[in-house]
């Protein structure tokens, strides 16, 4: 398990990113994406910086058989999955996304990007929608979206507290929630789970120690 990494857009790790990329056939979409959404105007290459946890993951743990992280709007996924293909072409990449938000899900069964989707979940982090520029990566690299329960999410958040003495937030208990509901699928897998962040609402969680309402 590893956190966040520390975004530096002139570290080493974006350039080396930038060579995963070229490795693939993803210019397309890049050229694309300028003129599809703000935020990609600055640097249609953001998704790769969130590439740097699955980076820093498989540089310490080569040995995966499956690297798994949140969704939301796709960014740490794609931008995962670029890098841990290029790591190693023979691992299994999944996602985990609330039954409540499930609109890559939808997109991933489909074939298209699903744009209309109201999302209800306490899983705060991943209510946006799949980005046009993250889906395409996502469809072409990623091997499954899975989709996980409402009471999943808060066992999972107590779980890792319980186990780990660590809080994460709901969006990052998605990836322990899916191991939980489905055991089947990571049984006598080495499994990698990327956890997102803590950021976390004392109201929803008041029991945890290290919450408060300050």
């Amino acid at each position: 398990v590893i956190g966040d990494p520390l975004y530096d857009p002139y570290s080493d790790a974006l350039h080396r990113l930038e060579l995963f990329h070229e490795a693939g056939d993803f210019q397309v979409v890049i050229d694309e994406a300028a003129a599809m959404e703000p935020i990609w105007q600055l640097s249609p290459r953001l998704h790769y910086l969130a590439g740097t946890a699955a980076l820093e993951f498989m540089e310490v743990k080569k040995d995966l058989d499956i690297l798994m992280t949140p969704i939301g709007g796709g960014g740490l996924l794609s931008g995962s999955a670029i890098v841990a293909r290029h790591l190693d072409p023979t691992i299994r990449i999944f996602a985990a996304e609330p039954i409540g938000a499930a609109d890559t899900a939808a997109s991933f069964a489909q074939g298209h990007r699903v744009t209309d989707w109201h999302p209800d979940t306490i899983a705060d982090g991943l209510r946006a929608m799949v980005g046009k520029v993250t889906f395409p990566i996502i469809q072409d690299l990623v091997d499954d979206v899975l989709t996980v329960s409402e009471s999943a999410i808060k066992r999972a958040v107590n779980l890792v507290w319980e186990n780990m003495n660590m809080i994460i937030e709901p969006s990052s208990a998605t990836v322990v929630a899916a191991i939980m509901e489905t055991p089947k699928l990571f049984a006598g897998k080495k499994v990698g789970m990327i956890l997102s962040g803590g950021n976390i609402d004392p109201k929803l969680f008041p029991h945890l120690p290290a919450v408060t309402d300050d």
